[in-house]
């Protein structure tokens, strides 16, 4: 019986004496018992098989009618193993010992490498000392244990290198027994302060009410999937976390496996997301307001949607008078405007002031998360909502702070998305309140401008290329309107004014014009005059270039030369009566000769006296060709962009959502702001025309006068370009016309930017020289044609590499004429494609 058990080396080796003795006694009985054993037995001596049961030929790989007694066990062991299967037979042999387990590699009949589990002892086998040998096939058993140890590693691999935090949890006790990196990362804490201690004791669960929830859920369900769950970790911050967790037995134990995903910047940039919504839609609300408010009430909803942006409870604002010394209360946000009232009725000192005003002191935002530790605090009167923090931010007009207002008592701090939101407020602000002040402006200009037009003593007109009319000014309609009985002449062709005679000339003119754009040419027509009369007109017809660079339209301006027509007849009239009565009196003329030449003298003088006049009025007409041609040209594009933009805003705000209207209205914004400038450029021409302007000097810090220009111009700089500031100034205030100093810095450093290209610097310097500033803007832009520069200060004069780029031809004028003003200098340097230097000196003393 105890051979059934063969296969157990250690129950074989205890009772092999036993065994051998039963073996004799009942040989047929073992026999069977050993070919039916599953291990092989294997029975040699000296190196030579003697016996084997059926199991060892199947180990061998052979049927059992091979001849196993011709085999050497030498033969059959891997010659790795060579010397581990001597020593075990000599262990036996020589010392009568029983062998120990070993694994064994053996190379069978037919090729194929086995592992082994063998053991040896003694035996005596027909009465002669062998070696009695039981073998075990355990090539798939190490092939499973490999396997297994492969997977453990994998396991293992995945356990640290996974992205996101595990751990492994006792259900009963609740500590931990596995945590990967990424948990040690997040949590603050090492693997071996974790391990052996609950989540209790390191204070992850913000109440232990909350731990044990979880835990119930999760034996209720055995799952728990992506459950949002706030954490603390070591350093005290407040992290959110999705947490998926599964009910695993190990060793028969109930575990808890989690794993962490670390959601903390996801929902922080989930909230800027919806911060950004949220401002974008208030920004909607106070421009759509903007028009509709009062002032008080609208700075009321500017402070109230502050507060609501920046998640404050409290908001002020306030307007800073022109003297920069006071303030004058404007609104608080709700909570104040119901709870306090203000100290001063209207204008409360700066010098009385806290912190709360540092930010027109140094002219940014400003943000203090601890208002407890700041040292300029200076209390609050009676009944005023206390203060944990707060942020302040100023708004420039001019160069001036203008308005500042600011929010308090967030719960927690205050961070840097927070002031970007509140600058953001504030620069929109500032856009409306500048908008309101250039759309008075604009109205006033527009007014003034069409009282020009209308008043002018010229015809103005503009027609498609059709020929059709799309622009006339007063001065046409009123000669001419008898034609059409007083009907609009919009859409009417242009030659319907002209006699059928004059046609042709009329058409060539403008062939010649159509393949010169932008060049004038002139020609006298004939037009039909009210009661069967005749005119004679003169014109300069120009061709104008569209966007695409294709003609857009004919720009002509017209005199009526009728008189002067009727005068050179009258005069080429008494000519030919002269000549007749020179050859009647030839006689007479030779004895008054003396008094004719007087006369023909004076006729020259008249000539000339005529032709000097024809010069003077041609000069005269080409300079308001010019200026109509360019101011007309430069209004009509932003006006057609705003008519088109209000157009499709109308059209289409009820189906389009907040970015494309916003698409719209920044072009508005844009044209709005171009017709200022263009308006601005033209009242200053205007003004320095008539020595309205005067150098009002005031004494100014340079730095701030000079950092406010380059704000505003950083607005219209192109993609990439920045403007580089240095000042080499021995003082800090200088005695200058801020206003004439404005024009003169914005229109160089807006020329700099116009004709430089993206991804440029613009050099700005200023430095002080026995009394003066001197003034250096470089730039990387086109340069100025050498042979041009002479001509760069003329009204609306443009360069030939200018073209394509938009401009009216009045800022250098502007420039040139504010520094005369102020009895300076202007020099250039310039290299084509290389850029340009102006050099400015302004006397300050």
């Amino acid at each position: 019986m105890l051979l059934v058990g063969l296969s157990c080396m250690f129950i074989f080796t205890k009772f092999s004496d036993k065994f051998l003795r039963k073996i004799e006694l009942e040989k047929d009985k073992i026999d069977r018992i050993l070919k039916s054993t599953p291990n092989a037995i294997i029975i040699h001596k000296d190196d030579k098989i003697l016996y084997a049961n059926k199991s060892a030929f199947h180990l061998f790989n052979v049927d059992e009618s091979f001849d196993i007694n011709s085999v050497s066990i030498s033969d059959i062991v891997h010659k790795d193993f060579a010397e581990i299967s001597k020593q075990m037979i000599a262990n036996v042999v020589d010392k009568n010992l029983h062998a120990k387990t070993a694994n064994l590699k053996i190379v069978c009949f037919d090729g194929v490498i086995k592992d082994i589990e063998s053991t040896a002892i003694p035996f005596d086998f027909n009465g002669e000392k062998s070696v009695l040998v039981i073998a075990k096939d355990i090539t798939q058993l190490l092939f499973l244990e490999n396997q297994l140890k492969h997977s453990e590693e994998q396991f293992r691999l995945i356990f640290e290198s996974s992205p996101l935090a595990i751990s492994v949890t006792s259900i009963n006790d609740g500590k931990y027994s596995a945590v990967n990196k990424v948990f040690e990362k997040i949590s603050g804490y090492s693997r071996d302060e974790i391990i052996g201690k609950t989540s209790t004791e390191l204070g992850f669960w913000l109440t232990e009410q909350e731990r044990n929830n979880f835990v119930k859920t999760l034996v209720e369900n055995k799952f728990i999937d992506e459950s949002e769950i706030k954490f603390k970790v070591r350093n005290g911050n407040k992290i959110y976390c999705l947490v998926t967790s599964r009910l695993i037995k190990i060793a028969s134990e109930n575990y808890i496996l989690s794993l962490i995903e670390d959601i903390t910047n996801k929902k922080y940039l989930q909230d800027i997301s919806k911060k950004e919504d949220l401002r974008a839609k208030i920004l909607f609300e106070i421009y759509s307001k903007a028009s509709e408010l009062n002032e008080k009430d609208f700075f009321s909803l500017v402070i109230d949607k502050a507060v609501e942006l920046t998640d404050s409870k409290i908001g002020f604002f306030h307007k800073v008078n022109d003297d920069q010394g006071t303030i004058e209360l404007v609104t608080w946000s709700l909570e104040l405007r119901q709870n306090c009232s203000p100290v001063f009725d209207s204008h409360y000192p700066i010098s009385q002031a806290g912190n709360w005003v540092d930010c027109i002191k140094k002219g940014e935002t400003l943000t203090y998360n601890d208002y407890d530790k700041l040292p300029n605090k200076k209390g609050f009167p009676e009944g005023h909502v206390g203060l944990t923090r707060f942020m302040s931010v100023p708004a420039f007009l001019n160069g001036k702070v203008k308005l500042i207002f600011g929010v308090g008592n967030k719960d927690a701090e205050y961070n840097e998305f927070d002031e970007k939101n509140l600058g953001i407020i504030a620069n929109e602000l500032t856009k409306i309140l500048e908008k309101k002040t250039l759309n008075e402006a604009l109205k006033k200009s527009e007014n003034e401008l069409r009282g020009l037009f209308n008043a002018n003593s010229t015809y103005i007109i503009k027609t498609d290329m059709e020929g059709k009319y799309t622009f006339y000014n007063q001065k046409f309609k009123k000669t001419f309107d008898w034609l059409f009985n007083g009907n609009d002449f919009y859409g009417i062709n242009s030659l319907e004014t002209i006699y059928h005679e004059d046609h042709p000339k009329c058409l060539e003119v403008v062939e010649r014009c159509i393949q010169n754009p932008e060049t004038t040419f002139q020609v006298e027509l004939r037009k039909p005059k009210q009661g069967d009369k005749q005119m004679t007109t003169l014109w300069e017809f120009t061709c104008k270039l569209g966007s695409n660079n294709q003609p857009e339209e004919m720009l002509c301006v017209g005199l009526d030369i009728t008189e002067k027509k009727n005068a050179e007849l009258k005069l080429d009239e008494y000519r030919k009566n002269l000549e007749r009565m020179v050859e009647e009196r030839t006689e007479e003329l030779k004895r008054t000769n003396q008094g004719l030449e007087t006369q023909i003298e004076k006729e020259k003088e008249l000539k000339a006296q005529l032709a000097e006049a024809l010069s003077k009025e041609k000069e005269l007409n080409e300079l308001k060709t010019r200026f109509v041609a360019s101011v007309s040209h430069e209004f009509r594009t932003p006006l057609a962009a705003l008519l088109s933009s209000s157009q499709i805003i109308q059209k289409y705000s009820q189906k389009w959502n907040e970015e494309k209207l916003n698409v719209h209205y920044q072009k508005i914004e844009n044209m709005v702001n171009h017709l200022t400038q263009l308006l601005d450029e033209v009242i200053t021409i205007s003004r320095a025309d008539r020595e309205v302007i005067k150098n009002i000097p005031s004494k100014e810090v340079i730095d701030q006068v000079i950092n406010s220009i380059i704000q505003i111009e950083k607005q219209n700089l192109k993609k990439g370009q920045k403007i580089i500031y240095k000042n080499e100034c021995d003082k800090e205030i200088y005695s200058i016309d801020i206003k004439l100093f404005d024009h003169i810095l914005s229109n160089l450093l807006s020329n700099a930017s116009k004709y430089s290209p993206e991804v440029s610097k613009i050099i700005l310097s200023v430095q002080s020289d026995a009394g003066n500033l001197i003034i250096k803007v470089k730039d990387e832009g086109i340069g100025i044609p050498a042979d041009e520069i002479k001509n760069i200060y003329e009204p609306f004069y443009r360069n030939e590499n200018s073209i394509g780029f938009k401009g009216s031809g009045l800022g250098l004028n502007i420039v040139k004429r504010c520094i005369d003003i102020l009895n300076g200098k202007i020099e250039v340097e310039s290299e084509i494609n290389k850029g340009t230097i102006f050099s400015v000196l302004i006397p300050v003393e």
